[in-house]
């Protein structure tokens, strides 16, 4: 039925329970008056479109059954990829972990009621403005994977105006530069080696960064690596993998970020034992999200030096990454790797076809 389309679907429900409700009954009537009030109702939402047979059947079946249309919502919701259970916030997504305890979906809906305030005082929400096109020009997500936006759900959808949106694409990238990046893996609870398992399924992710407003992803893709939260899936193991890609020709800051990144991305394991390189890749989240955290906030003076990144830098290993001879393959910029520069220019030539 919701094939038929949304309004009309809403408009057909908001009709039928005001008329179930006036009749003070918790079912639909199955007596043929009742049968054909439904019918009128029906014809009068879909512009005197009748039911075929297998929707006439589903209405009814939907109708009588105990919660029926509840199931049936939530079934086509996961089928639209909106992971169930989760909570819609005026087209904002957030997951179970985001909205636990009533606390939360109170803040939310008191940012939305002076997010109407302020549009309704500037004069961008009027009488005549269309509500359901105010929600979407703030920002929704018109498609979400948790794997690569995992911190986008739990606050709830990015903020932003039409044009803002289309922040995500999909590229083919350039295999044998690909295949050279390095990459840092999640840490992804142990697995009993007795349990029955289909093989482990890896997700490769390569975060882009052209500018510095856009850092603050290093923190929300370590967060994720270092606690990744799955569903439930008896014997299926997961792992996923991410490098770091940035574009040095963009500024001073970039590059020196650039450097340290390569740095502290490269280090080895000097064993092949498991658990030491668990620890190291631990360590290098850290990092990861360490930056994440405090470079934003330093930028937010205009005036900040490039070289402050690299002190950031160190920082950040002597906390999180103490190894000895680590701070001094931070110290000089050196030339961007060529395998970098055919995936940059790669990605410059699909963004313009």
């Amino acid at each position: 039925m919701l094939a038929k389309g949304r309004k009309r679907v809403q408009s057909f429900l908001t009709a039928a329970h005001e008329w179930v409700t006036s009749l003070k009954v918790n079912r639909w009537p199955e007596t043929e008056e009742g049968l054909q009030k439904i019918k009128e109702l029906w014809m009068a939402s879909f512009k005197k479109e009748a039911p075929t047979e297998e929707t006439w059947l589903e209405l009814l079946r939907n109708g009588s059954a105990l919660n029926g249309y509840v199931a049936n919502c939530s079934d086509y919701a996961a089928s639209t990829g909106v992971p169930v259970p989760s909570l819609l916030v005026n087209g904002k997504i957030m997951l179970k972990g985001a909205y636990s305890g009533q606390q939360a979906v109170l803040q939310s809906v008191a940012e939305e009621q002076q997010r109407i305030q302020q549009a309704v005082y500037m004069g961008a929400l009027t009488d005549s403005s269309d509500v359901s096109d105010f929600f979407v020009s703030q920002g929704v997500l018109s498609a979400y994977h948790p794997e690569i936006s995992p911190d986008m759900a739990e606050s709830g959808g990015e903020e932003g105006m039409k044009e803002q949106m289309k922040q995500g694409s999909y590229h083919l990238w350039v295999p044998e530069p690909f295949l050279k990046l390095t990459f840092v893996s999640s840490l992804e609870p142990e697995v009993l080696e007795e349990s029955d398992g289909e093989g482990a399924i890896a997700f490769y992710h390569v975060l882009v960064l052209r500018g510095m407003e856009h850092v603050y992803m290093l923190k929300s893709l370590a967060s994720h690596f270092l606690a990744p939260e799955r569903l439930p899936s008896k014997g299926q193991t997961f792992a996923s993998h991410l490098a770091v890609l940035i574009d040095e020709s963009q500024g001073p800051h970039l590059k020196v970020l650039a450097t340290c990144l390569r740095a502290i991305l490269g280090l080895k394991a000097e064993s092949d034992d498991s658990d030491e390189i668990r620890s190291l890749n631990r360590q290098k989240l850290s990092v990861l999200k360490f930056l994440g955290t405090a470079i934003p906030i330093a930028m937010q003076d205009p005036q900040l030096p490039a070289e402050q990144i690299r002190d950031l830098c160190r920082l950040a290993l002597q906390k999180k990454l103490p190894k000895p001879g680590v701070e001094a393959l931070i110290s000089q910029d050196l030339s961007t790797p060529e395998e970098d520069l055919k995936l940059l220019q790669n990605l410059a030539g699909q963004s313009e076809d």
